[in-house]
């Protein structure tokens, strides 16, 4: 499992500086925690397959002495791990070139991770389904859609979620934010079973 992972940040790691370059361009105009980790997130998440994909990388994969459950779970945890370095990495950014005045909140951190969860569990799936060109040039699309228009989106769907939570159950922030991670975790899940099932199914 370790070394699945570690496969994947040594394929990225030119690519941890782009990541990089787009925290600070994001901090510059002004998004939040949430919107630069979900992108980051979501950008590495996109990449892992990508990769993959790349020059039969799969056929080489899945003739490793892993299983496939295995080579799906280490795409989710290593998403999951690159969201949290780079969550905290934004924090530290934000305080530094703002002087502290304008950071991100825990609550921002793990609303940050949720999101890239529920992409990773939604996008996953729809991969290793139709693992195309044509796949994935929509979903890079919508996704780049994301990237321009992503702060706007999630404060609209953040709004709407807490004003749901507090009219109709009256949870608090932080009951909002641990029903909101059980329903990610659930998500994930789901996902993991259901790409693993599409995985196993096909042919290389």
């Amino acid at each position: 499992m370790y070394n699945l992972i570690l496969k994947d940040f040594r394929l990225q790691k030119w690519l941890f500086l782009i990541y990089l370059a787009i925290v600070v361009l994001y901090i510059g105009v002004g998004s939040n925690l949430p919107v630069i980790t979900a992108v980051v997130g979501g950008s590495y998440a996109i990449n892992t397959h990508w990769y993959d994909s790349k020059k039969n990388g799969n056929i080489f994969l899945i003739s490793l002495p892993y299983s496939r459950g295995k080579i799906i779970l280490s795409k989710f945890i290593g998403t999951f791990i690159v969201s949290v370095i780079y969550a905290f990495i934004t924090l530290g950014l934000q305080a530094a070139i703002t002087g502290g005045k304008e950071t991100g909140s825990i609550g921002d951190i793990l609303f940050g991770l949720m999101s890239v969860m529920i992409f990773t569990a939604l996008y996953f799936p729809l991969l290793y389904k139709f693992s195309n060109r044509y796949l994935v040039t929509i979903l890079s699309f919508l996704f780049i859609l994301f990237i321009f228009f992503g702060m706007k989106v999630m404060d609209l769907a953040g709004e709407m979620v807490m004003s749901f939570f507090e009219t109709v159950v009256s949870l608090s922030p932080a009951d909002l934010l641990a029903w909101t991670g059980a329903v990610t975790v659930v998500l994930c899940v789901m996902s993991y079973f259901l790409t693993l099932k599409i995985y196993k199914a096909r042919e290389f």
